[in-house]
């Protein structure tokens, strides 16, 4: 309706702005070619200061969207940036998107240390802060000074997102990334209330473009709770949405199934696929997945050398969580392979 719309307004502003407003719904309902090709029809249309940051702002999110996460972060922090003289809520929305996305590019992304400072440099709240104001300062400060000051602000941000109760698109973004911040912080209730009120909301709205995001981290937990079946079922959902949307199937967390059932052929197969998927969209952290995964199954067949390689790959990233979940899998394996320094340092972390 709001392209109809926009094609039927004289007012070029008029129009540019219902243009760019169905960018976003477009992106939202799971169809990126549209929405970009509608975000650029907006950009060629009279827009003013802000309405330019919220496009660029709508353009690195489509760029997050196809896995292209280290311009993503540079999008988002640039946007960030021109935001905030003109929108403080809207800044510090970005700041944390640039946050997220810098994290999950990974290896291969220019790091987290730029973003986070930034986002601490970011002006306050307008307001009370909401749970993703908490976010963006726990996670700055997790990126910058680590677990120890940034846990409280963390923690406080969970009980906050357990709390707000909307479904538009600022509260799904909160709900996802602070599930995945429950994960870091091995908090499994907070994980699955979150995910699982994230993947209610997403599927009875229709907001495909972020579903296959949560199913995976609902996944996830599945897995780590040793639910394998329903794991499977979760990423056969998530699968389908995102062949149908970005045509990239989530194999990141199948790997992760297959290396807990200890299926080596098909384990082995995925990760070459993940490889060179990672090297292609440079996104790093589907490399730590597979190091991750790796240090998993090779612990699980005796191999401990092996898994201790992988997992000291894994281990020296910055990855929200996955990094930090291959801390046990290294302490095994350091033991198993008598390198007692590399266990007691893994341990302390």
């Amino acid at each position: 309706f709001l392209e109809r719309a926009a094609n039927l307004t004289p007012d070029p502003h008029g129009r540019a702005l219902r243009t760019l407003e169905a960018a976003r719904r477009k992106r939202l309902a799971g169809m990126p070619e549209a929405a970009a090709t509608l975000l650029v029809t907006a950009e060629h249309g009279p827009l003013n200061d802000l309405e330019r940051a919220v496009s660029l702002r709508l353009r690195a999110q489509l760029a997050e969207d196809v896995s292209r996460r280290d311009e993503a972060s540079s999008l988002f922090l640039e946007a960030a940036q021109s935001l905030e003289p003109l929108d403080v809520g809207l800044s510090r929305e970005a700041h944390l998107e640039a946050l997220f996305a810098a994290s999950n590019a990974g290896r291969f992304g220019g790091g987290v240390l730029a973003p986070a400072r930034a986002a601490r440099a970011a002006p306050p709240p307008p307001g009370p802060p909401d749970a993703t104001d908490l976010l963006l300062d726990g996670l700055a400060l997790l990126f910058t000074e680590g677990h120890e000051p940034a846990s409280p602000v963390l923690k406080q941000a969970l009980a906050q997102a357990r709390e707000e109760e909307g479904r538009d698109e600022h509260a799904l973004r909160g709900i996802r990334i602070a599930a995945r911040v429950a994960a870091e912080l091995l908090d499994e209730l907070t994980w699955d209330e979150l995910a699982t009120r994230h993947v209610r909301i997403a599927r009875e709205d229709g907001v495909l473009s972020v579903l296959p995001v949560t199913l995976n981290y609902l996944a996830g937990l599945r897995i780590y709770q040793g639910e394998l079946d329903e794991a499977a079922l979760l990423l056969d959902e998530s699968d389908s949405i995102s062949r149908s949307t970005t045509g990239n199937p989530g194999d990141m967390l199948r790997l992760l199934l297959t290396s807990y059932r200890g299926d080596e052929y098909e384990s082995s197969r995925l990760n070459g696929v993940l490889e060179a998927v990672a090297i292609e969209r440079g996104e790093g952290q589907i490399m730590t997945v597979c190091d991750y995964s790796a240090a998993i199954l090779h612990n699980g067949r005796g191999s401990y050398e092996a898994a201790l390689a992988a997992a000291q790959r894994a281990t020296a990233s910055d990855d929200l969580s996955f990094s930090s979940f291959t801390l046990p899998e290294l302490v095994e394996a350091a033991v198993r392979s008598g390198e007692t320094d590399v266990a007691v340092e893994g341990h302390e972390r």
